[in-house]
């Protein structure tokens, strides 16, 4: 059984491992500390995680409702730091962790939904296409400051 919850406090030292997977760079645990206790007193922001029927963390990902100004000025949501554990890939986890985190966009009024991935992870570009979002819509430029 697979459920969908907010991330807690403690569950951030196996979040920490997780995200090692997908960044390939030790995480600061003290900093994650620091930064995640404001996230979780932000109505605005959300890290969702996905636990196995052992209670073990298998994926997470986070939201940001950002207010908008133009057009209907209606909020839209960012999605950031999808990740599932290797292990877990392929069994519907990704799945479940969109869906909630598109219903809590929708719970916040988003009127859509957008998301970067890194150009080399074809795999995770064809599930995002599968669940509806379109890279031909938009093309999504970044830079590290």
């Amino acid at each position: 059984m697979l459920t969908i919850t907010p991330v807690e406090a403690g569950d951030l030292p196996e979040l920490a491992r997780l995200y090692e997977e997908l960044v390939a760079v030790e995480i600061d645990l003290a900093k994650m500390r620091e930064i995640f206790a404001r996230i979780a007193v932000n109505p605005s922001q959300v890290v969702l995680a996905a636990k196995d029927g052992q209670n073990r963390l298998v994926g997470s990902v986070m939201g940001v409702a950002c207010d908008d100004i133009i057009g209907v000025c209606r909020p839209f949501l960012v999605i950031e730091n999808m990740i599932v554990a290797q292990t877990c890939r392929g069994q519907g986890v990704g799945r479940k962790l969109m869906d909630g985190i598109e219903a809590w966009g929708r719970d916040r009024n988003c009127y859509f939904a957008m998301l970067t991935s890194m150009s080399h992870r074809k795999e995770a570009h064809r599930f995002y296409a599968s669940l509806g979002y379109d890279s031909a819509v938009a093309k999504g430029f970044k830079k590290y400051l």
